[in-house]
C-alpha cells in the first residue's frame, strides 16, 4: 500500500512538471526593451494555487542549486562587459541561462539571468525569478540602487514598472520574483500575522525568508555591503508593490508606527525614504504620497523579511523580530501605490525622481 502511494505521487509530480518548452524571450527580436523582456518572462509567472505541497517542494532549489544560485547572482554584480563568458554551473545548466540583451533605443546592453523552460502549463519550470545587471558598468549611473518586484502578477505592472525604472536610471540590479504570492495555498512558516483572517504564504518572498527570490536578494545585499557599503546619499534597496486604486504613493521602510519610529522619520528629512518623498510630491502634487510618519495606513512593511533584514535584524531572526528605530538604516524603500502610478505614463516622472534623489 505504501507502495502504491508514493507511487501516485511520483506520477503525479511527473505528469505536473512534464513537457517543458524553451520560453521565447531571450533572443527574441522583436524585443526592443529591457520593459518588453521583462513583459514577455512575466507571462510565464507560476499561476495561483498552482503547486501542491509535493510539487512546490520539487520546485523548490535542492541544496546545491541554491548554492549555484547564490553564486550566478553574486557572479552577475561583477559582470562588466564579459556577460556571455559567466558559467551556469552544472546542476543549474539545465534551468538557467545568461543573454546578452541590447535595448535599442539606447544601444545600452544587459545581462540577464533566466530560466530557460516552461512546463506544458505555461509557467516557469522552477519560478525562482529572473535577474538584470547592465553589461557595461560604464552605463551603470546609479551603481547603488537595486530595484525589485517580488510580486509579479499579483502586483499588477510592477515588475514592468520596475524593469523601466531600472533601465531609466541605470540602477545596478533588477530582479523580479518568478512566482505569484499565491502559487501555493499554504501558509509560511516563518511570518505568523497578528490577526487570525491574515495569511502569508509560503510563496510570498515578502514574508517567506525560503523563496528564492529572498536568497537573491540578500545575497545583492550582501554584495552591497563588502563593496563599499550603502551610504544613503547614493544607494537603496527599492521594492516596488501594488495596492488599490486611489491616487496615493505609501513609503514604507520596516520600523513600524511606534513612537520612536515615527521620531526616526521625522527626524532624519536626509533619508533616502524621505528625500524621494519630497522628490515625487515636487512631480505629483496631487496625489497623496505618505510614509508612516503622515499617514495611518496599516501596510508599514514591518513584516517584510527582508525589510527587517536590512534594517539590522539578523539573518536567522527575520522571522520571529521586527525591525526597530534603533537598528532601521534607511536603506530599504517599500513602496506601495495605486494602479496609476504603476502606469507607462508616470515612468518617466518616476525615474526623474530617483535621479534627482539618488545623484544621477
Amino acid at each position: 500500500m505504501l507502495d502504491f502511494y508514493w507511487s501516485l505521487i511520483l506520477n503525479g509530480l511527473a505528469r505536473t512538471f512534464s513537457g517543458a518548452t524553451s520560453i521565447p524571450c531571450a533572443g527574441n527580436s522583436s524585443i526592443t526593451t529591457v520593459e518588453g523582456l521583462i513583459s514577455c518572462f512575466d507571462a510565464y509567472t507560476v499561476t495561483q494555487a498552482f503547486y501542491s505541497p509535493e510539487s512546490y517542494a520539487q520546485a523548490q532549489p535542492s541544496p546545491a542549486e541554491s548554492s549555484a544560485w547564490i553564486d550566478l547572482v553574486h557572479s552577475m554584480l561583477y559582470i562588466d562587459g564579459n556577460c556571455t563568458s559567466l558559467t551556469i554551473p552544472n546542476v543549474l545548466s539545465d534551468v538557467y541561462g545568461i543573454t546578452l540583451f541590447t535595448e535599442q533605443s539606447t544601444s545600452t546592453p544587459y545581462c540577464v539571468l533566466h530560466e530557460l523552460n516552461a512546463i506544458d502549463s505555461g509557467v516557469y519550470a522552477k519560478g525562482w525569478g529572473l535577474m538584470v545587471v547592465p553589461n557595461d558598468r560604464s552605463s551603470t549611473k546609479l551603481p547603488g540602487i537595486h530595484i525589485s518586484a517580488p510580486h509579479p502578477a499579483y502586483d499588477l505592472h510592477t515588475p514592468q514598472q520596475a524593469a523601466a525604472l531600472f533601465a531609466g536610471t541605470g540602477a545596478k540590479s533588477l530582479l523580479i520574483s518568478g512566482r505569484i504570492r499565491t502559487a501555493l495555498f499554504n501558509a509560511t512558516e516563518c511570518i505568523h500575522p497578528s490577526s487570525a483572517s491574515t495569511v502569508y504564504y509560503k510563496t510570498d518572498p515578502a514574508h517567506d525568508d525560503k523563496e528564492p527570490f529572498v536568497v537573491a536578494i540578500k545575497e545583492i545585499h550582501k554584495w552591497q555591503n563588502a563593496t563599499g557599503g550603502c551610504p544613503g546619499e547614493s544607494c537603496a534597496f527599492v521594492q516596488m508593490h501594488g495596492k488599490g486604486a486611489i491616487l496615493a504613493i505609501q513609503f514604507k521602510s520596516s520600523p513600524g508606527r511606534s513612537a520612536s519610529s515615527i521620531n526616526w522619520y521625522t527626524s532624519n528629512p536626509n533619508l533616502p525614504i524621505n528625500r524621494l518623498q519630497r522628490n515625487l510630491r515636487t512631480i505629483f502634487p496631487s496625489w497623496n504620497i505618505s510614509s508612516p510618519s503622515d499617514s495611518e495606513c496599516g501596510l508599514t512593511a514591518t513584516t517584510n523579511v527582508f525589510g527587517r533584514l536590512v534594517n539590522g535584524v539578523a539573518e536567522d531572526e527575520v522571522c520571529v523580530k521586527g525591525a526597530t528605530a534603533q537598528g532601521a538604516t534607511g536603506e530599504f524603500i517599500h513602496i506601495e501605490q495605486a494602479s496609476v502610478s504603476r502606469q507607462a505614463e508616470q515612468y518617466d516622472a518616476w525615474i526623474g525622481a530617483l535621479k534627482e534623489t539618488f545623484g544621477a
